[in-house]
């Protein structure tokens, strides 16, 4: 067949315009899909649902108002024969009898009124009020009737008497509900964030912040803020308060009865013996504008009720976390005082425990230098520490020195880290180990721990990981700092080197002499040997108990396997005279999380030096710190863990501190927190140029992991790093290797 024959040119140009007709009808329908799905999209936002509400009221009340407004008035036309026929039997009573028999014409009279009684009565228990179908349905009231079946209040004064009517409004209630229960929800949620939006910003002008030094500048501490329920409460009186002066004044009812009516309403309980509408439907003149601020008033007062019942659940469950959390430090406080308490009752009776000949046992911490435990030592405004004190194994050529430990998370008590599920893995870096080992690489320095106020991060004691510094700087519940410049940490820190010199001079002689036996230790000592001396010698202690002396001899032949006791060459006790520890100068050391505390007594420095200069105490104390020791310091927050800001740092090179940084890959090169790199460069970099003293060591260990071992191994190493690198060499660093 030829392709070009007419017949199939006609065929194909009518299939081309099927297609393009097709196509056309194809464009028009998915703007109409498109439209349509907008339209659902936007009735289902807040304004969509706020208007969709109020024309599905309107729509209704037009409705039943059509409805039921030209029905029979049944009922009323009864009650009027009702009321006739009682007439006409009073009359015949009172022309048929005799009008001088008093008695028997009351009788009579009496019982035709109660049976027009008991009709009228039951005419009013089956809707009758009195009123024809025309005065009843009136827009107002039909308005205020399909707000109640919708909103479920259900006030009851007029009901449907047509089939119809019952029949719409079922099919009214099954769609309305939905409806409102979805204005319920999102309104609640609207007026809930708005509300609280004004309450924060109110909260945040009126209140004097504390600030913080953020990049040299004073900026606010954020802080959560939820909307109290006093304050929920106080919105739904004033709303009552409200309604109850309107409806008193266009209802003419007194002030117990608008209050009366308006609980009931925004209660959704409905009686229905008050119900605004009758005087309403009665003024002449503004009659709408009563009736649209009635029904405004009674949406908007289920929408407050939403927004309240959405604070007051955020309020609650802040208040129950903060109760349970409350709680829970509570047992675990005192679950730490019973450990503790029992753990020092162990020591004490061996201590002063005795073999069968009569002869002293020897001390546990007396064999391994064990440091004092001092309890909850108070500081500034009430503060208190606990805080591990070991005084300095010699004298030192000039004054007196002391170096002020803050560790990390995991350190703590070793009985404490024992009964941790995870920490029970470095014990061996509790913090007596740990103040023993300083003891050693700084033997002419007092040594000084000071235990974090609280551990946090789980339900139960095995799970509190995050070390908090709360008395030194405000931290949240995994221990991020919230630094501000006004927290007294200097003064904490003072204080608490008062109080342990009181401790310790309220000891007897033979007490310090007891618990301060000077020992000798290996030039190659190690954090292990540290921690298998004092399981060693505790475990000879026990021996003793049951051995007698044979088995003292051989706990002590078990401890000298690395400590090596020896007689002092001069008094013990030389520092007790004149002790004081905030007059000596300070060497302040924080490890991880530790440095956190040093990083606030920077920004107190700058505090202190700029807007107080005239506190000449506080000055004093300050040039006492001549040493700050930053050990692989970080933390769990996104930013904060070294400091960048210029002015901070410019104080800090003008005090003279020397400034000793250590690092490791775990922290400065740990992909999942690349800030903290960045931090520690800028830090560096930046006292650099400034010109501080400062020294900086990064401790690279090829082929170990980066792990919290790593991490620990640049406290066990950082003096020996900086005891083989002379002074006059370049900072090893990151970079360079």
């Amino acid at each position: 067949m030829d392709r070009h024959h007419p017949l199939n040119a006609s065929f194909h140009g009518s299939m081309r315009s099927r297609d393009s007709s097709s196509t056309v009808g194809s464009d028009a329908r998915e703007k109409i899909k498109d439209c349509f799905r907008k339209f659902i999209a936007f009735m289902f936002t807040q304004v969509g649902v706020g208007a969709l509400v109020v024309c599905y009221a309107i729509l209704g009340a037009a409705g039943f108002m059509h409805i039921e407004k030209d029905s029979p008035d049944v009922q009323l036309h009864e009650v009027r024969q009702l009321r006739q026929n009682c007439a006409e039997a009073l009359w015949n009573i009172t022309i048929t009898d005799n009008l001088f028999n008093e008695t028997a014409w009351v009788i009579k009279v009496d019982e035709v009124l109660k049976v027009f009684q008991n009709n009228i009565t039951a005419a009013i228990h089956t809707g009758y009020n009195g009123r024809s179908a025309e005065d009843i349905w009136s827009f107002p009231a039909a308005l205020m009737y399909s707000l109640s079946v919708f909103t479920m209040i259900g006030y009851g004064n007029i009901v449907p008497k047509t089939v119809w009517g019952k029949i719409v409004t079922i099919a009214y209630a099954c769609f309305g509900i939905p409806i409102y229960v979805l204005y319920f929800c999102n309104m609640g949620k609207v007026l809930a964030q708005s509300f609280k939006w004004l309450y924060i910003t109110a909260h945040e002008c009126s209140r004097r912040d504390d600030t913080l030094f953020e990049d040299g500048e004073m900026q606010p501490v954020k802080r959560k803020i939820t909307v109290p329920s006093t304050a929920c409460l106080w919105v739904i009186s004033f709303y009552i308060v409200t309604g109850t002066i309107m409806f008193g004044a266009w209802e003419k009812w007194n002030y117990l009865d608008s209050t009366y009516f308006c609980v009931i309403s925004l209660c959704k309980i409905g009686f229905g013996d008050f119900v605004p509408g009758a005087n309403i439907a009665d003024s002449a003149g503004g009659s709408h504008l009563k009736l649209v601020i009635n029904f405004i008033y009674v949406l908007l007062g289920m929408g407050l009720v939403a927004m309240c019942y959405n604070l007051m659940c955020e309020d609650v469950r802040v208040k129950v976390r903060e109760l349970r959390e409350d709680l829970k430090n509570c047992l675990d406080d005192i679950t730490l005082k019973i450990t503790v308490c029992m753990n020092d009752t162990k020591y004490y009776h061996q201590k002063n425990s005795r073999n069968v000949n009569g002869t002293a046992t020897i001390s546990v911490r007396s064999r391994t230098m064990l440091p004092v435990r001092l309890r909850r030592v108070v500081g500034h405004e009430g503060r208190s520490n606990d805080a591990l004190f070991q005084p300095a194994a010699r004298a030192p050529p000039l004054s007196q020195h002391t170096l002020v430990f803050f560790g990390g998370d995991v350190q703590d008590y070793p009985e404490l880290m024992q009964a941790h599920r995870d920490n029970r893995n470095y014990i061996k870096w509790n913090l007596e180990n740990t103040v023993r080992m300083l003891g050693h690489n700084f033997p002419t320095k007092h040594i000084l721990a000071v235990r974090p106020s609280r551990y946090v991060g789980g339900s139960r004691i095995e799970y509190k990981s995050f070390s908090c510094y709360d008395n030194f700087v405000p931290s949240n519940n995994a221990g991020v700092p919230e630094h501000t410049p006004t927290h007294s940490a200097l003064h904490h820190l003072e204080r608490l080197l008062q109080g342990v010199s009181s401790r310790i001079k309220s000891f007897s002689t033979s007490e310090l002499v007891e618990a301060f036996s000077p020992v000798s230790l290996p030039e190659d000592i190690d954090i292990e040997d540290l921690h298998n001396s004092a399981i060693h010698a505790a475990a000879a202690a026990e021996a003793t108990k049951s051995n007698g002396t044979k088995a003292q001899a051989g706990s002590s032949q078990s401890a000298d396997n690395v400590l090596a006791e020896h007689k002092p060459e001069s008094d013990p006790l030389w520092w007790r005279e004149n002790f004081a520890l905030d007059e000596t100068q300070l060497t302040l050391v924080g490890f991880s999380k530790g440095c956190v505390v040093l990083n606030q007594l920077i920004y107190e420095f700058h505090y202190t030096k700029t807007l107080t200069p005239g506190d000449a105490h506080m000055m004093r104390f300050m040039e006492r710190i001549v040493d700050m020791y930053w050990l692989d310091g970080g933390h769990a927050g996104g930013k904060n863990t070294w400091i960048t800001s210029r002015s901070l740092l410019e104080t800090l090179t003008r005090l003279n501190v020397n400034v000793f940084i250590h690092v490791s890959p775990y922290q400065v090169q740990d992909e999942a927190r690349p800030w903290i790199g960045r931090e520690e460069k800028a830090f560096t970099s930046l006292l650099k140029k400034l010109g501080a003293k400062v020294n900086r060591y990064f401790h690279e260990q090829p082929g170990m992991t980066h792990s919290l071992h790593m991490h620990f191994e640049v406290l066990a190493n950082f003096k020996k790093m900086q005891d083989s690198i002379p002074a006059s060499m370049p900072d090893t660093s990151d970079e360079d290797a």
